[in-house]
């Protein structure tokens, strides 16, 4: 794309981060609205906006356009932790060890993509490959996972 984005690239590398803790969330979001719990979904989401609006207004002030993805990302943390608190007051679901999984495999991934030396696109197909890969052999969502949200969804 040209020498003009190469700036970018290492705020894409922080944001890189929010599509994990993304794919986290969306276990809480899903099981919330699957056991009728739409205002604790609600209430989670107002307040990571909220936080998120503050953080972006602070960390932009400091560290410029880097503010904003460090902010992107902790926004979606705080989201995070309010959505499994809030499904954990229905159903106890293992959180920190899944999380740490994921970090490692996000790791692995955004540094693999800092060792290839091919171009953007081949290197970002390789590491979402290798972070899918990663998450199914370290089993970040185990069976009984899946069934306790499909129960609950059943009885909707």
């Amino acid at each position: 794309y040209g020498e003009k984005y190469l700036e970018s690239s290492p705020i894409l590398s922080i944001l890189s981060w929010f599509f994990s803790f993304t794919l986290i969330n969306s276990i809480f979001v899903y099981g919330l609205i699957a056991i009728g719990q739409k205002k604790q979904y609600l209430k989670a989401a107002v307040l990571g906006f909220l936080l998120n609006c503050i953080l972006i207004s602070i960390l932009i002030f400091f560290f410029q356009t880097y503010g904003a993805g460090m902010a992107v990302v902790l926004g979606e943390i705080i989201f995070v932790s309010v959505c499994y608190h809030e499904f954990n007051k229905f159903s106890s679901l293992e959180f920190y060890t899944p999380l740490l999984k994921v970090c490692l495999a996000s790791t692995v991934s955004v540094l693999m993509t800092f060792l290839l030396d091919f171009n953007t696109i081949i290197n970002s197909l390789i590491a979402v490959t290798v972070y899918g890969i990663l998450t199914l052999l370290l089993s970040v969502i185990k069976k009984n996972d899946y069934s306790l949200l499909n129960t609950k969804w059943k009885k909707r």
